[in-house]
């Protein structure tokens, strides 16, 4: 499993994920012209990327969401309160809910919840070499 930070902080959110068999976002707090820029550097088209996992609904967290889904009509898992926002934004073909555990390929993604002013989550991120704590807005990404 690689990780590359694309943005982080308040102006913006995004987190890369990848292995062998996929590609994942975590936020897109950033535009999508920003979003290619950034994946354009690591030789990643956006359009191979197959889904997006949405920590919480602050804009910093999800701003882009709706050029990114237009523009690559991925998957988006979102907890089940974040619906009534983000079925605003994005067509409900492109809406799932998490599940636990959460497999895509290779990856095999739990949930920590998150304290913040609105309901969120943090991942266990596992692959069979690798794993990842993304807790996000408390400033602690630990990958072991």
């Amino acid at each position: 499993m690689k990780v590359k930070i694309l943005a982080s902080g308040s102006k913006g959110n995004s987190t890369l994920i990848r292995t062998d068999k996929i590609k994942i976002l975590i936020d897109i707090g950033v535009n999508y012209q920003y979003l290619c820029s950034e994946l354009d550097k690591i030789n990643i088209n956006p359009k191979v990327i197959d889904a997006i996992l949405i920590t919480h609904t602050h804009s910093d967290h999800i701003k882009g969401l709706t050029a990114l889904v237009k523009k690559t009509n991925l998957k988006v898992y979102i907890l089940e309160s974040m619906y009534e926002e983000i079925h605003k934004k994005i067509p409900n073909e492109n809406i799932n809910f998490y599940t636990e555990p959460l497999i895509l390929e290779d990856l095999n993604i739990s949930f920590i919840k998150i304290s913040h002013d609105v309901e969120g989550v943090g991942f266990i991120i596992e692959d069979k070499a690798s794993s990842l704590v993304y807790i996000t807005d408390t400033g602690y990404i630990n990958e072991k």
